[in-house]
């Protein structure tokens, strides 16, 4: 459902004064998103079956100057979809998508959909390979290689061995194989890393979903949750949410047709805290599009869920906090008409048999924020192996192993949006107090952790390992005019349960508190507008974690 950002004063307002020196983004008039067709860029060359399963990854950074320095990811699979075939290829752009070159990957199994930022002085990126070392290596110990997978660190030409993840299971609850799950993420207080597994339990032989967390940049992992137990449940992703909890989308295969699942559906589960346990009761969003669940925080605070099988699906939250969702958007559709049984189904023999429906794509999308409102989407055009069988025809788009992208527009609230990022740029926005302190996880000793920079609270990136923080957890924001704001939005951690105070002035000496109505996600809205040239952001909260994240990502908001 689209939420509803508008105020009674704001039909009042017949004008506002927008001085010509502020830089503002166009004004949507209710939450919108546009979700343009995904169109062929890349055909499987020469040495690759396939070109299926991709994702996609921001490794890019921002500099002190604000300037962006972009960096994405995208791996995919050029090989048959089955274990241990180590088939993942690599390519880089540093266009926002529009270009890709090669990008070396020795072992052929690192994945986009498992890299993370870590949040150290480096800024470095790992990947964590999907499966585990007895998939991977040549393993004499089977317990002990089936919880450990390969870790790689990602340089300026490509990535170099960083040795091996470990896994602690619950005990009581040994595994017969896992996998890594979709996108781990760090936490907003800037240190931890959560993910998701999924695999098979010893003993019961039970499908399981999981949630692990790291306090050593991915180095050990412990079991923290189980998401999920019994038949169908596999593959799994998860996300912070505006609200400073977690949502985690599941698929579960249903209704099963032999070995093969008629439906797949798409469950999600949310918790109010970063913990990483205390998860609300299982949510069936569909009864189908459940297959490899992506999801992403914006930098403007929505939530934004890919899926797929039939087609290639977007679903989103706007209000960022997973408890609503948009009817799905059709990205891409590619499927055949001709060559199935009378019942809907392909006939490819036991396990390969397949609905029809399923066909053409394999439902994976992988997706990535662009700044605040924008975000890039990339699909298969058939699948690793079993997309395409030659006995079928009439596709939407043809049977070529290739791959689809597609820039997809999030416009969200009755407001109009400053362009903070410009504005830093150009030396319009400025930080006032600038008492930047280093932050987040800190091998070795404070050295080791991350720089912070103003212009992390500009740059529409609101992961939490690029944070503006100060050593009194308090951030004095300069205009360059008085300006009448409406609202703030925020992606910050606090350090206890009192929210964001918010000052602000015309001046920068008088101070005042402005009457605010209920929180929306990250939005906190005025009772009323306010004429400010000044905001200052405070953490109110006693200083408990003095190298805690603090501000992630701001956005001011104007009528």
């Amino acid at each position: 459902m689209a939420r509803s950002r508008r105020h009674p004063w704001l039909l009042a307002i017949t004008g506002v004064l927008v001085l010509p020196l502020l830089t503002v983004s166009a004004p949507a008039s209710a939450d919108s998103v546009t979700v343009p067709p995904g169109t062929i860029f890349y055909n499987a060359v020469a040495g690759e079956a396939y070109a299926g399963y991709p994702a996609v990854f921001d490794g890019g950074s921002t500099a002190a100057d604000g300037s962006r320095s972009q960096r994405i990811m995208l791996t995919y699979n050029a090989k048959q979809d089955l274990p241990g075939q180590k088939g993942s290829k690599v390519k880089q752009s540093v266009d926002g998508g529009s270009t890709w070159a090669d990008y070396p990957s020795f072992d052929g199994t690192i994945q986009a959909s498992n890299m993370v930022r870590l949040p150290i002085a480096s800024g470095g990126v790992i990947s964590i390979n999907f499966e585990d070392l007895s998939v991977t290596e040549t393993c004499t110990d089977l317990p002990v290689c089936r919880r450990q997978f390969n870790r790689w660190m990602m340089t300026p030409t490509t990535f170099v061995d960083a040795g091996t993840a470990t896994v602690n299971f619950t005990p009581g609850k040994e595994i017969a194989w896992a996998r890594f799950g979709q996108g781990p993420v760090v936490l907003d207080n800037g240190k931890s890393m959560l993910s998701t597994m999924y695999g098979v339990r010893t003993g019961t032989w039970q499908a399981f979903t999981t949630v692990v967390r790291s306090e050593d940049l991915g180095i050990t992992w412990t079991e923290v949750a189980e998401l999920a137990a019994g038949p169908g449940w596999n593959e799994a992703s998860l996300s912070r949410t505006s609200d400073g909890g977690l949502v985690a989308v599941l698929r579960k295969d249903e209704a099963m047709n032999g070995v093969v699942p008629a439906n797949i559906a798409l469950y999600t589960r949310r918790a109010p805290t970063q913990s990483g346990a205390g998860w609300g009761a299982a949510v069936r969003l569909a009864s189908d599009g459940g297959n490899s669940p992506t999801v992403e925080l914006m930098g403007n605070g929505t939530l934004v869920l890919a899926s797929g099988r039939p087609d290639s699906l977007l679903r989103f939250s706007y209000d960022g906090t997973g408890t609503s969702w948009t009817t799905p958007y059709t990205l891409y559709q590619n499927y055949p008409r001709t060559g199935g049984r009378p019942d809907g189904w392909h006939e490819g023999g036991g396990a390969a048999d397949r609905p029809m429906r399923h066909l053409g794509s394999s439902g994976t999308v992988g997706i990535m924020p662009l700044g605040g409102t924008r975000l890039l989407a990339v699909g298969d055009n058939c699948a690793s192996g079993w997309g395409c069988p030659a006995d079928t025809g009439g596709y939407d788009v043809g049977r070529q192993n290739a791959m689809w992208k597609s820039w997809v527009t999030v416009s969200v609230g009755d407001w109009t949006r400053l362009d903070l990022a410009t504005m830093f740029r150009n030396g319009q926005l400025t930080v006032q107090d600038r008492q930047l302190v280093r932050y987040g996880n800190c091998p070795g000793n404070l050295a080791g952790c991350r720089h912070s920079l103003d212009a992390y609270a500009f740059d529409g990136d609101p992961r939490p390992d690029s944070s503006l923080v100060t050593a009194t957890r308090s951030v004095t924001l300069r205009l360059p005019a008085a300006t009448t704001i409406a609202a703030l939005g925020v992606h910050a951690h606090l350090l206890g349960g009192s929210d964001l105070r918010i000052e602000t002035s015309t001046n920068g000496t008088t101070w005042t508190t402005p009457a605010r109505g209920a929180r929306d996600g990250i939005v906190r809205p005025f009772t009323a507008p306010v004429a400010a040239q000044y905001l200052r952001l405070t953490d109110p909260n006693p200083l408990s974690d003095p190298t805690a994240a603090f501000l992630h990502e701001v956005e001011i908001y104007t009528p």
